[in-house]
């Protein structure tokens, strides 16, 4: 009796120490992307402003859908917004930049125009800052569909480079 129970004391052991984990970096499943763009220009044909905010949650490692909006306009320029739906792919995710690419569709509303949708995508990177704030470097390409919302404009496509507040939590 004395045996079984030295034997069971022996196998109890020390308590096994608690796993820790690793923090969370961005990109990783069960984190969330919050993006900040906010942007004024100005020049000889006059003043410009710009600003947005993107959030995407990521459901698997890399994987974020999400939403955008955006609107933009100045002196002798139209006032458009934008409200699009998000898929993010986060391809290379490192301590100190990751790199993305993201597909978007939805609204496009145009002062003085009929309302109509735009479908595209962009990439970009993101140089961190800290552990969970970012300078966000994108190029993005959005189509104007169906033609028709294209008459009276001067192009069917909103294109460009941006600069932007990106963090991860």
């Amino acid at each position: 009796m004395v045996c079984a129970l030295a034997l069971l004391v022996a196998l109890q052991g020390s308590p096994a120490a608690p796993v820790e984990e690793p923090p969370k970096r961005y990109g990783d499943q069960g984190t969330s992307h919050f993006g900040l763009m906010l942007g004024l220009g100005g020049g000889g044909s006059g003043f410009a402003w710009a600003g947005g905010f993107e959030y995407g949650y990521f459901v698997l490692d890399g994987i974020a859908p999400g939403v955008d909006a955006e609107a933009s306009g100045g002196t002798n320029l139209p006032t458009v917004g934008l409200t699009l739906g998000t898929l993010r792919v986060v391809p290379l995710r490192l301590d100190s930049v990751s790199l993305f690419l993201i597909g978007r569709g939805g609204r496009v509303f145009i002062s003085g125009h009929e309302d109509g949708w735009g479908v595209g995508g962009g990439g970009g990177l993101i140089y961190f800052t800290s552990a969970h704030v970012g300078i966000q470097l994108t190029y993005d390409y959005l189509r104007l569909v169906p033609s028709s919302f294209c008459a009276g404009l001067s192009r069917c496509a909103i294109q460009g480079f941006g600069i932007g507040l990106a963090i991860g939590f």
